[in-house]
């Protein structure tokens, strides 16, 4: 069966500036793509840690399925903040599955963004793209 082409995920999580009390629900866009996201029914990240116990939490729960078995969370800077990241090898993957994947959380102004990126062999560059994609993630606010 052949292999699907790699992917990138990407979701906005609300942080408290964000979604501070009596702010409404924030929609953002993507030019020539629509609504990017919502901030509506988000759970809130507030800090570097939140990030940082969410990427290891996400480390721990992939680990007794990875080849590396114990897997580390690294430092990710943004351009409008820091996150953290974390690989992985699937031991084992599904006929058709990703072998690889780089997973994690980055502040950009007052949202984190998460991001996955699912690749196999000779992709490389595929992670590469994406990591700097997020890093250079920015955020602005609504123009009313």
């Amino acid at each position: 069966m052949p292999r699907p082409p790699a992917r990138l995920f990407l979701a906005a999580i609300g942080l408290a500036a964000a979604c501070s009390v009596a702010a409404a629900p924030r929609t953002y866009t993507l030019p020539e793509h629509g609504v990017l996201w919502s901030t509506k029914d988000h759970p809130k990240v507030t800090d570097l840690d939140s990030l940082r116990s969410n990427v290891e939490a996400a480390a721990k729960s992939a680990e007794q399925q990875s080849t590396e078995g114990t897997l580390s969370v690294r430092e990710l800077p943004g351009s409008q903040g820091r996150g953290f990241q974390v690989a992985a090898t699937d031991a084992a993957p599904n006929p058709g599955a990703y072998n690889y994947m780089a997973q994690g959380l980055v502040q950009v102004g007052t949202v984190a963004l998460a991001f996955t990126a699912l690749t196999n062999d000779g992709e490389d560059d595929v992670v590469k793209t994406a990591l700097a994609i997020v890093k250079s993630a920015s955020h602005q606010a609504d123009r009313k």
